[in-house]
């Protein structure tokens, strides 16, 4: 490969893809998607507009240039029938152009973006023109090839089905680069602008899956808050289901900080993944649905039904109707111990005047769930934050309180003990967990679910 290039993706392709448990477990997973998205008909579509059966490519390297959007390549190693794959190439660019380059035969798309050359060891090389004439030159012995860390990270994954290394270039994730703007409001890029590398290996021994994803960061700091970001994910996402499988799932998920990498990984064998991912699918209707992937890119869009860390999701979440615990009075001192979500944002309360609903304000003691969720009731908005955050963030959240209507009516500020997020915002059926203190998504929560319970806020009560 080119100097130049920054990442490898290697796939053992024809193993997976004759891998029958793999199938089946890629078909479980795409199929509540839609039909048209189930595996089998995908394949079919690539061997009707790629002209060859992806079955048959034994191996796979993707390489090039994260950094620009126009040199990228592919080395394909199998059973491919060149004038099939020619044809098909025509059929989508229109005819190609013919040419040679340092005794290479390359066949050109006629807009000048795709270029196929193919090689004496028998392997296809494709990308773009530029990609290909470098790769060239490095065969001959007339270009710089790739040596270094890269390759070696790359080589030192051994021969997993999938493996990954890619070293990102300074910027490449900035705010300017390819993270040009949040895809949503509120969506917190800190964690992924100062990644260096990033390593990944899938592979599949037996009955036993391994997944594990590296992330390299310029300090200690970086890994430990994405180690601390994916852990209260996978808290807060285990917090809406019972079921045992997802549990297991959720459990086997290892994240670790060591010194400037951070690494979650996750082994399970073939039965287990597929029965989580059912377990997962049916946490709610939209899970896997249009419904909430449309959402996660609408600034208005609402996705349901799970809440997770600011660090996926948009500023507003909403539970189905599987998750409302209703609204009935219990005798003032029950205890509640059915509230399905954490803090809990619907559901039995107490009721009576003094006692709950509390009055709106800031608090510095933690607050029974019973009278708060009858403030939730009023259309009220609960800030709950982590026992232990930094005094400087409860400070700005009291700003913020006392800078919401009238000064602090229709809000309760305290802090909660075993909160799944350092920052929890609550009203009726909605849940924001923030990672950080965030008053732009506050703002867009706030604004969005002021009193909207099923009672009127009754004159700050």
């Amino acid at each position: 490969m080119p100097a130049r290039t920054n990442i490898l993706v290697g796939i053992r392709l024809g193993d997976i893809l004759g891998d029958s448990d793999l199938i089946d477990l890629a078909n479980s997973v795409v199929t509540p998607l839609g039909e048209n998205a189930a595996l089998d008909r995908a394949l079919d579509e690539i061997i009707e507009k790629a002209g060859f059966d992806p079955r048959a490519v034994t191996h796979a390297l993707l390489f090039g240039d994260v950094g620009s959007d126009e040199y990228f390549g592919i080395f394909i190693e199998g059973s491919i029938d060149q004038d099939s794959l020619l044809s098909a190439l025509e059929t989508e660019q229109g005819p190609l152009v013919k040419g040679e380059y340092k005794g290479h035969e390359l066949h050109t798309a006629p807009d000048g973006e795709v270029s196929v050359a193919f090689l004496d060891s028998g392997e296809i090389l494709i990308g773009y023109p530029e990609t290909v004439r470098d790769t060239i030159d490095v065969m001959e012995g007339e270009g710089e090839a790739l040596v270094g860390s890269l390759l070696d990270a790359f080589e030192s994954l051994g021969e997993s089905l999938v493996r990954m290394s890619i070293t990102i270039p300074a910027g490449t994730l900035s705010e300017d680069g390819l993270l040009d703007r949040a895809p949503f409001p509120g969506f917190n890029l800190d964690l992924f602008t100062e990644i260096q590398t990033i390593g990944l290996t899938f592979d599949k021994e037996g009955e036993d899956l391994s997944f594990s994803v590296a992330l390299g960061y310029p300090d200690e700091e970086g890994a430990v808050m994405v180690v601390e970001a994916f852990d209260a994910l996978v808290t807060v996402f285990g917090a809406f289901s019972d079921d045992p499988e997802l549990a297991r799932l959720l459990d086997e998920i290892k994240i670790s900080a060591s010194g400037p990498s951070a690494t979650i990984s996750y082994d399970a064998t073939i039965g287990e993944l597929t029965a989580a991912l059912e377990s997962l699918g049916e946490l709610g209707p939209d899970l896997l649905s249009g419904d909430l992937f449309g959402g996660l890119f609408r600034e208005d869009g609402i996705p349901a039904p799970i809440a997770v860390p600011r660090l996926l999701i948009p500023s507003e979440l909403h539970f189905p109707a599987s998750s409302v615990d209703g609204q009935t009075h219990v005798p003032v001192g029950t205890r509640v111990t059915t509230y399905k979500s954490n803090p809990p944002v619907s559901g039995p309360h107490w009721s009576q005047a003094g006692v709950a609903p509390i009055d709106w304000g800031i608090y510095s003691q933690p607050i029974a769930d019973e009278i708060l969720v009858h403030n939730l009731e009023h259309g009220g908005i609960l800030i709950h934050y982590g026992i232990g955050i930094a005094p400087e963030i409860v400070d700005q959240l009291k700003e913020f309180v006392q800078g919401q209507r009238a000064g602090v009516v229709g809000f309760v500020l305290a802090p909660r003990v075993n909160l799944p997020a350092p920052i929890v915002l609550s009203a009726w059926e909605y849940y924001l967990p923030l990672l950080s203190y965030d008053e732009e998504a506050m703002e867009f929560f706030v604004r969005t679910h002021y009193d909207q319970g099923p009672e009127a806020l009754s004159g700050g009560q």
